[in-house]
């Protein structure tokens, strides 16, 4: 298929600001998210009568695509979808893709041939992909990429490997399902850089919002509220300009969710406008210079730099009250908020990510969160090497022959 004989032009977007990023670092420069072009209607004019190509779609619900649809049916564009549907699924309800492959007579075109890996490697995540999970185990394990290890040992087996990795120059990427055991090995790894020096000893404490990823139905339930939460809005809402964060004051005497804004007044939360405002939960953690930082949310820097969800970044220098100079010269405020430490992402974060060796923690305690898609995902990041590390193998492997797929209405 070629769109430039055809005389049109393909308009190159993705699920999520990660994969995004990763279109544009393949060279696709003006890849967009798919929530930036339904609400950018220079960009849908632009768009007319031309070709949408969303990548990473296994990642779209079904109110996403429905969406999609409906903006390039009244623009008379094409929509090609590309993704895996035995990879993770949306966030939001509905699985579309899945739903479209499965149900909705279209016959899809495969793409057969792994390109990422190559030898061995290769034909373990060939495995992950037709859903043999026994084999891809095999096949990973005769490879000695399956690290058992008693539970307390876990995060620090991982971490000699990583920093091995480190000390030669390899970029790795370190993937756990659950943040619990992330936060762990974040913690181990933070110790051993500040051992050798790599990061400074002191850490200043910095003020952060971990988002409660609340579905837009949950968010339109008083009792999901508490007082001391944080929720930012995402839209200009009456009452609330798209980027002010208000406080949960708790609630009024008919059970409505009341705020503080910057003003000073006492509003009613719009839970009518749910799909508008994100909740947070307001926390602190230490960042020392020499850490790297993930980004959390689309934002400006304090001296004005766009910087995108998912975007890992290193510290120069952090200041008494909080605020960050990174290491390109751009600054955040005290009030920035949006980020985490930036050494272990969840496998659903990973989704689209290309390192050259990834590092799997995947202990008993994060038995609950794993399933085929996680592992399949989780496993096939890597080009060059993929290493997992249990405390249990073969319940590891009992759990991810479980699919995590929903059923649909």
């Amino acid at each position: 298929f070629n769109a430039l004989a055809l005389g049109k032009q393909v308009f190159t977007l993705a699920p999520t600001a990660a994969a995004r990023d990763v279109l544009r670092a393949e060279g696709f420069a003006q890849a967009q998210t798919v929530a930036y072009l339904l609400k950018n209607e220079v960009l849908q004019a632009r768009a007319r009568e031309q070709i949408i190509w969303i990548d990473e779609a296994g990642l779209l619900s079904v109110p996403d695509m429905v969406k999609i649809f409906a903006v390039a049916e009244q623009l008379d564009c094409r929509v090609i979808l590309s993704g895996d549907s035995g990879q993770h699924r949306a966030v939001n309800r509905g699985d579309a893709l899945r739903l479209l492959e499965k149900k909705a007579g279209i016959r899809p075109v495969e793409v057969r041939e792994i390109m990422r890996q190559s030898g061995a490697y290769k034909q373990v995540v060939d495995a992950f992909a037709v859903g043999n999970v026994e084999r891809a185990f095999a096949l990973l394990d005769g490879l000695g990429w399956v690290q058992e290890v008693p539970t307390d040992q876990l995060s620090e087996r991982l971490v000699e490997d990583y920093l091995a990795l480190r000390g030669q120059k390899e970029e790795a990427l370190i993937v756990s399902p659950t943040h619990r055991q992330g936060n762990e090995v974040t913690e181990k790894i933070r110790a051993a850089l500040k051992e050798r020096g790599e990061i400074g000893k002191e850490d200043r404490k910095v003020s952060v919002l971990r988002n409660l990823h609340l579905k837009d139905a949950e968010k339109t339930d008083p009792a999901m509220y508490q007082a001391g939460q944080i929720v930012q809005f995402l839209q200009n809402v009456p009452g609330f300009p798209n980027g002010e964060r208000v406080k949960i004051e708790g609630k009024d005497t008919d059970g409505n969710v009341m705020v503080m804004s910057r003003a000073g007044q006492k509003l009613r939360l719009p839970l009518e406008r749910a799909e508008d405002f994100q909740v947070y939960v307001p926390e602190r953690i230490g960042i020392a210079a020499g850490d790297t930082i993930r980004i959390t949310h689309n934002a400006k820097t304090a001296d004005g730099h766009t910087i995108s969800n998912g975007t890992l970044c290193q510290v120069s220098k952090v200041s008494a009250s909080g605020a960050i100079t990174l290491a390109n010269g751009w600054h955040l405020g005290p009030d920035f908020a949006h980020l985490a430490q930036g050494y272990c992402v969840t496998s659903l974060s990973s989704q689209g990510k290309s390192p050259r060796n990834v590092l799997v923690a995947q202990g008993m305690q994060s038995l609950a969160a794993s399933s085929r898609e996680q592992e399949y995902v989780s496993l096939s990041r890597g080009k060059q090497s993929a290493r997992l590390y249990t405390d249990n193998k073969l319940e590891l492997m009992r759990r991810v022959k479980e699919s995590s797929h929903r059923a649909s209405a």
